[in-house]
């Protein structure tokens, strides 16, 4: 026996253990965060509108016909049919994305090349410590490809057809995430091609794989003719939208403790972190032979998000596409001053972000992000009470109440049609009136008040229309005769600052004493 080789084989098993012990730590942490947060979350409109389109649709029409008016393909819809047939309730709609975002948490734990503070660093990040983990909207789903794409890379030409296989999930998931796909598709074809290997079967098969998930995710997501999303438009010019963009994904602010949103100065300090933090990681990924592919990924999501269309959120897909480079490039050849200054680079953003993910979660525990489920409560008590009673909606976020229901409520929604709880975007809608703004219009909510139903849910608040918020509902109201019976708080919160106001007002008429009571 070798007894000098005990002592070092007993020291590497203990080193064994000591990682799998803090790495099962962080997971059982991170799940038990995104759990806790999750679980006292409100789901706000865009995570209702897609469970009702699920509950309220077959599989085939749902993916053929109604995603195409949401502006996404069906994967996440697809996802959501399947878990309610399997009886989860909408009360447990926070599960889906919590097992997507702890699965990605285990690969990026065990799987990733990062130093430990990184990976830390990375379950931290605002997206995956809140805005995908907790808000379950179909970029959940990319916490957990994103990464497996990651692990799979090296070996995507040796072993094809699972790689390809995520690709087109990814594909499937936003809009966003389907032109990463296709960039990360058509390298994989490049690779199998310059290696001489397109006339293997695993070859064949994966481009098959790839190619038909992609047209299907293209057949599903092609706008109809009558789709409303059409209207929609930037906000901005392309140079201030690229800046929001880079900004969301990475240093929103420096001051990220305020709940204040952020000013002229944070403007500029948050542009100035952002670019020069990337520019320690822009040498690393430069080092190696995938400049190209890097470059492109990058500049197919920069234009798509300055030309054509981007949210906040979809910040996060930039972000986990940064991750994804990063990842992969990793063993690029580099000095290790320029390794140092990348990994440090990476953790002022994941630091700053990670004030922003405990300072939301915290608040989204003890605060109202969307009151849907108080004002269904406050409904039912309503019917109750008068159930022959005729009950109408106003605002594209009254709709918050009809996942809590069994049907849609409201009279003056397709005459009250069961099956009809979501909100549809063809421009026959007799809600839109052919036009975005039609629901917020002063005359459509004279129309409501002049129907003289028993109660009116109304949200002041169409995201989607221009100079949306109506702030004058409750006056309008008691000036046509109804009163204030309830009204419901909510705040949307991103990175830590008020976005967005869901408060939903209930108006019965008044005859009992004084108007807004």
């Amino acid at each position: 026996m070798n007894v000098r080789a005990i002592g070092p084989a007993i020291a590497s098993k203990a080193r064994d253990r000591v990682a799998i012990d803090w790495r099962w730590f962080a997971l059982f942490g991170f799940a038990a965060w995104v759990l806790i947060v999750g679980s006292h979350h409100e789901p706000w409109f865009d995570e209702a509108q897609a469970w009702l389109l699920a509950r309220d649709s077959g599989f085939r029409t749902l993916l053929t016909q109604r995603v195409r008016y949401e502006g996404t393909p069906g994967l996440w819809h697809a996802l959501l049919w399947l878990a309610i047939r399997a009886g989860l309730p909408f009360s447990d709609l926070f599960v889906l994305p919590a097992v997507c975002a702890i699965t990605g948490a285990a690969l990026i734990l065990w799987r990733s090349p990062f130093p430990a503070g990184v990976r830390l660093g990375l379950l931290g990040s605002y997206f995956y410590g809140f805005q995908f983990s907790v808000v379950a909207r179909s970029y959940s789903t990319d916490l957990v490809l994103m990464p497996l794409a990651a692990t799979w890379f090296a070996t995507r030409v040796d072993k094809p057809v699972r790689y390809a296989l995520v690709l087109g999930l990814i594909a499937n998931g936003n809009a966003h995430g389907f032109l990463l796909a296709c960039v990360l598709a058509l390298e994989l074809a490049w690779q199998i091609a310059a290696t001489g290997r397109t006339g293997r079967s695993a070859a064949i098969g994966a481009i098959g794989v790839g190619a038909a998930m992609i047209l299907f995710a293209l057949f599903c997501a092609w706008p109809a003719a009558d789709n409303e999303y059409s209207q929609l438009r930037l906000r901005g010019t392309p140079l201030l939208n690229v800046i929001d963009y880079y900004s969301n994904a990475f240093v929103d602010r420096l001051d990220v403790w305020s709940w204040n949103p952020p000013g002229k100065f944070d403007n500029f300090v948050r542009v100035v972190l952002s670019f020069g933090l990337l520019e320690p990681l822009a040498r690393l990924i430069a080092a190696g032979r995938n400049r190209a592919l890097s470059l492109a990924i990058f500049g197919v999501l920069t234009l798509f998000s300055a030309l054509v269309y981007a949210r906040e959120w979809h910040a996060g897909i930039l972000f986990l596409a940064w991750m994804f480079v990063f990842w992969t490039q990793w063993s690029n050849p580099v000095s290790a001053r320029v390794r140092r200054n990348a990994v440090a680079a990476m953790s002022v953003i994941l630091a700053l972000q990670a004030v922003e993910t405990v300072r939301t979660g915290i608040w989204d525990i003890g605060h109202v992000f969307s009151p849907g489920r108080q004002a269904a409560a406050a409904v039912l008590a309503f019917r109750s009470e008068h159930p022959h009673a005729r009950i109408d909606g106003y605002g594209d976020f009254a709709f918050n109440i009809q996942p809590w229901l069994d049907g849609n409520v409201f009279a003056d929604y397709h005459h009250g049609a069961k099956s009809m709880s979501y909100v549809r975007w063809d421009r026959e809608e007799p809600w839109m009136a052919g036009s975005w703004q039609a629901n917020t219009h002063l005359a459509f909510w004279h129309s409501v008040l002049a129907d003289r139903p028993g109660l009116i849910v109304a949200s002041p608040l169409n995201r989607f229309s221009v100079g949306g918020y109506r702030a004058d509902l409750v006056p309008e109201a008691c000036a046509a005769g109804y009163g204030l019976r309830a009204a419901f708080g909510g705040t949307i919160v991103w990175r830590g600052v008020p976005d967005g106001d869901e408060t939903l007002y209930l108006f019965e008429p008044n005859d009992r004493g004084p108007c807004g009571r």
